[in-house]
């Protein structure tokens, strides 16, 4: 199974319950950028954006699971 994009990971994130505003401060970068990755417009973000993305994708998935279980 491949890793979901950085838009798929953004778009698993605001399923969870989380606004484009709070993921893009909990990635420490503007709501236009969250949303410009994630419609594709942006495909290769600055490196810490990308890798707040991967990490806050993690940390959601890993506590959906736990509230599943």
């Amino acid at each position: 199974m491949s890793e979901p994009t950085l838009a798929g990971r953004i778009e698993e994130i605001y399923q969870s319950g989380m606004s484009y505003k709070d993921i893009a401060r909990a990635c420490d970068c503007d709501e236009s950028t969250i949303y410009r990755i994630k419609e594709g417009q942006i495909r290769d973000p600055r490196y810490s954006v990308g890798k707040a993305i991967v990490d806050l994708h993690r940390k959601v998935t890993a506590s959906t699971k736990k509230k599943a279980a």
